[in-house]
């Protein structure tokens, strides 16, 4: 009975986090800059309930999130910074348990790009690169010297 209780929960949980992005895209061109905000904070897989006291812990998103991938790359550029470090954010939330997926995000991200998606990359990193990760280092560095070649 537990093992068939444990087998719903995970399906249920699965379930929430694809409704979750789902309903998060609708906010992705909305007018209100907030609205934009709380479609890329909203599906955090990590959050704190003192900093995003709305927002819920999504284990699903935790193990996989390429389904909120969507949502940042919709929103990365967006014209207001508070909705640019929710993105940076999430996407520093997603480095510390899937590092590889959040530095190749990263890296496509860092050719080409503005100054303001620059200092996304620098933000979403700043953690792994405090802890001496290699990758981490590489592409602040990358986002520095794209920024000073300007």
């Amino acid at each position: 009975m537990a093992a068939r209780l444990r087998a719903e929960t995970t399906m249920t949980v699965g379930w929430i986090a694809e409704r979750l992005t789902m309903g998060t895209r609708g906010y992705l061109n909305h007018l209100l800059y907030r609205r934009r905000k709380l479609g890329g904070e909203y599906p955090i897989p990590r959050t704190d309930p003192f900093t995003l006291p709305w927002a819920i812990r999504i284990p699903a998103l935790i193990r996989d999130p390429r389904p909120v991938i969507q949502i940042l790359e919709a929103l990365r550029d967006d014209p207001e910074e508070d909705v640019r470090r929710s993105v940076a954010n999430h996407l520093g939330d997603i480095a510390k348990d899937h590092p590889e997926l959040a530095f190749e995000i990263c890296e496509r991200w860092v050719s080409g790009a503005s100054e303001e998606r620059k200092w996304l990359i620098r933000h979403a990193v700043r953690h792994p690169a405090k802890h001496g990760i290699a990758a981490a280092l590489q592409l602040r560095e990358l986002a520095k010297a794209a920024s000073r070649a300007r």
